[in-house]
């Protein structure tokens, strides 16, 4: 059914979740996992004079191969094969759902998982939409596992799918 999974991740909850259930996925249908971190510069930095923005990266991509090596453990151990993506914004117009968008290309993903905080009102107008953005752009399916479901992987039947719930 699937060959080739994208799940987005960041030290979020609703990430983790997505992890599991893309996890349970690939399992199911032996599809290879491509984990992926996008560290985004914000585009204030851009404009700051004398002042090279990939300076600001250096801890955020030490945090992203952390997350990134939390996934390669999980994947090691439920014996899921793949391989992580940490990449990064590249200029000011540039940001995570363009980079999310671009590595599902590039890795010819035939679905994309990830989480969702579930914002709404004001918060999400300030914010934006990664998952919704990833939806409206992506050339693939799109699974959203909201923050407040948790992931139930089947132990004792690997030939089930994974059940979200609540």
């Amino acid at each position: 059914m699937y060959s080739d999974i994208l799940v987005a991740l960041d030290a979020s909850k609703a990430a983790s979740h997505a992890l599991d259930a893309a996890l349970a996925i690939a399992r199911e249908t032996h599809a290879v996992l491509h984990p992926v971190h996008v560290v985004e510069i914000p585009a204030y930095a851009f404009e700051i004079p004398d002042f090279d923005p990939s300076l600001m990266t250096c801890a955020a991509r030490r945090a992203g191969e952390r997350i990134l090596e939390g996934a390669r453990t999980r994947m090691a151990r439920q014996g899921v094969s793949g391989s992580t993506r940490l990449v990064c914004t590249v200029s000011p117009s540039d940001d995570v759902v363009t980079r999310l968008l671009t590595m599902a290309r590039q890795l010819h993903a035939d679905l994309i998982v990830m989480g969702t905080q579930g914002r709404h009102g004001l918060s999400r107008l300030m914010v934006g939409s990664i998952a919704e953005g990833v939806l409206h752009g992506a050339e693939c399916p799109v699974l959203v596992i909201p923050a407040r479901c948790d992931v139930y992987m089947p132990l004792d039947a690997p030939h089930q799918a994974a059940t979200v719930g609540r």
